[in-house]
């Protein structure tokens, strides 16, 4: 081989080189920096939600312990535990006079149903007379709760448990004091979570995938996914996920990973219930605030990236997600366009290289026959 065309070729490997690095190094920043607006999005969204949950999770513990608080709510509470179960005539009339106080702060609309317990969580004053005598206390969550509550004065909320009396609401806690200062009682106020996380976390949708949703220890969704109509189709929910208003009944949504994209037919081979936890899901209750931005399966096998935290108080958990797809539709155009130019360059590369040997080839010939 010529000489010329030796150096050439050498010239043209260091190019292609130094062309595949710089194609490298731009594509790695340029992903860098996707996924960073990505992440930020996400952080931004998520907290602007969590904040909203604040505001409304203190409205209501500075409410319930307000009416926990009132005079009158202590002392109807002292006589009904004196009475109850002995006299049945006074015990009926003070509960009567509960319901006087407390109606109030149900019609109103800011909370859906009261309840007043004692230490084991029996239901002795209640605007549900179906739970009177009742205990309202069925899991180890709600009893570690409520021991808090009589022993350290503690205003809690218990979270969306299947079994429980209370269904898919919630329940905000605070303790009724005597006059010595010790707590003697519970006020429970029910919550309509469903409407109200629901309503809180669709402010957290981004784009046409991203979404932002809460969840419980056990991997139970507590507010509405924004995927609800391809869910049903692929039968993920059970046949009765959507009540009579068309509100999800969110405890039918496990967020745990079937193993495959389900949209794209993935049957999974197991029982839900044998599923494991998102890798979003293992991460925040086990009490982790964190963020993934390779990519993870999401509830439905579909691959998402997301940020999220875990709320001690209320223990739930929040995430916002968006699918893969979506968060780096950018690069994966830029990519294309990139490779698109290398291949067009390196073409040209080839070509110049063939005419240079072509020239190469003739001026030699040109001057051994000169």
């Amino acid at each position: 081989m010529h000489p010329s065309i030796q150096q050439s070729l050498a010239a043209t490997f260091v190019v292609m080189l130094l062309l595949s690095g710089w194609l490298y190094s731009s594509l790695d920043s340029f992903r860098e920096g996707v996924s960073k607006q990505a992440k930020d999005t996400l952080k931004t969204t998520l907290d602007t939600t969590y904040r909203t949950l604040m505001d409304w999770r203190d409205m209501h513990m500075s409410e319930t312990l307000t009416w926990a608080s009132h005079p009158d709510i202590k002392d109807l509470t002292q006589g009904l535990l004196l009475s109850y179960q002995r006299d049945k005539e006074k015990m009926n009339n003070l509960q009567n006079k509960i319901d006087e106080e407390l109606s109030p702060a149900v019609e109103k609309g800011l909370f859906s149903s009261y309840s007043i317990l004692t230490a084991e969580g029996v239901c002795i004053s209640s605007s549900q007379t179906r739970w009177l005598g009742l205990s309202m206390i069925k899991s180890e969550r709600t009893t570690k709760l409520l021991s808090r509550v009589f022993d350290l004065g503690y205003v809690g909320f218990t979270v969306p448990e299947k079994g429980q009396l209370w269904g898919d609401h919630m329940l905000a806690i605070a303790p009724i004091y005597d006059d010595r200062g010790g707590v003697i009682a519970a006020l429970a106020f029910g919550l309509n979570e469903g409407l109200s996380y629901s309503s809180i976390s669709s402010r957290g949708q981004i784009g046409e995938t991203g979404e932002t949703y809460l969840f419980n220890a056990d991997g139970q969704m507590l507010s509405t996914s924004k995927f609800m109509a391809q869910l049903k189709s692929i039968a993920v929910l059970n046949s009765d996920v959507l009540s009579n208003a068309g509100e999800s009944k969110g405890l039918n949504i496990q967020i745990r990973d079937p193993g495959g994209d389900m949209t794209q037919s993935f049957v999974p081979k197991v029982n839900a219930e044998e599923l494991p936890l998102t890798y979003m899901a293992r991460s925040a209750v086990g009490g982790g605030h964190g963020s993934n931005l390779e990519g993870y399966n999401d509830y439905r096998g579909v691959p998402v990236v997301g940020v999220w935290l875990w709320d001690e108080v209320m223990e739930i958990g929040m995430t916002s997600e968006m699918d893969v797809s979506e968060a780096f539709a950018s690069y994966d155009q830029y990519k294309q366009d990139m490779m698109t130019l290398f291949v067009i360059f390196s073409c040209l590369i080839v070509l110049l290289l063939v005419f240079v040997a072509k020239h190469k080839r003739q001026v030699t010939g040109f001057r051994v026959t000169g």
